[in-house]
């Protein structure tokens, strides 16, 4: 660094503490603003009721044209996200879940869905879902909603994983 660079440097940092300086004897002159307290951000309590869970694993194929009947509740949702011209329902489950159990549903490729009930809370419904061996992720529904995971096996077929939950006051 230049001895200016040094200089114009030096001079910035005693010009900025000069201006802070004078601005901290402002402000002691000043009349002190009234005090604000913010509110907290309220959090709705958390609901232990039990929930519906519906279940639906889905066998989808390009080729054919057809839509089961059973899924037809559900085909609004699969159309946008998946390249498919057949969906034929292999599996469903209807159950209700209380808070903090857990159920297990066999997938048709030997891997296990594992989803418990983590409460609901301002119409959000909280699950835990583990398919296989994989980690638990955390899924927030809203309440009457459905997630959708898609998997394609090694042989190439492919199936979608839905799950509706709802709660059931």
């Amino acid at each position: 660094m230049t001895r200016l660079a040094i200089r114009s440097l030096s001079t910035a940092v005693i010009t900025a503490c000069t201006a802070l300086s004078s601005f901290a004897a402002w402000a002691a002159d000043a009349p002190a603003a009234p005090a604000t307290t913010a509110s907290p951000a309220v959090e709705a309590p958390l609901s232990k009721s039990p929930i519906a869970v519906e279940i639906k694993i889905i066998h989808a194929q390009k080729h054919g044209k057809f839509i089961d009947q059973r899924v037809r509740s559900i085909e609004k949702l699969l159309k946008p996200v998946f390249n498919f011209a057949n969906y034929r329902l292999v599996k469903e489950e209807k159950l209700n879940l209380s808070f903090g159990s857990e159920t297990r549903v066999p997938m048709p490729f030997r891997v296990a869905v594992r989803i418990t009930q983590q409460g609901t809370r301002a119409r959000k419904i909280s699950l835990g879902v583990r398919i296989g061996r994989k980690q638990t992720v955390k899924l927030l529904l809203e309440d009457g909603g459905t997630f959708l995971q898609g998997v394609t096996l090694k042989n190439g077929q492919n199936y979608i994983l839905a799950i509706s939950a709802s709660s059931t006051k």
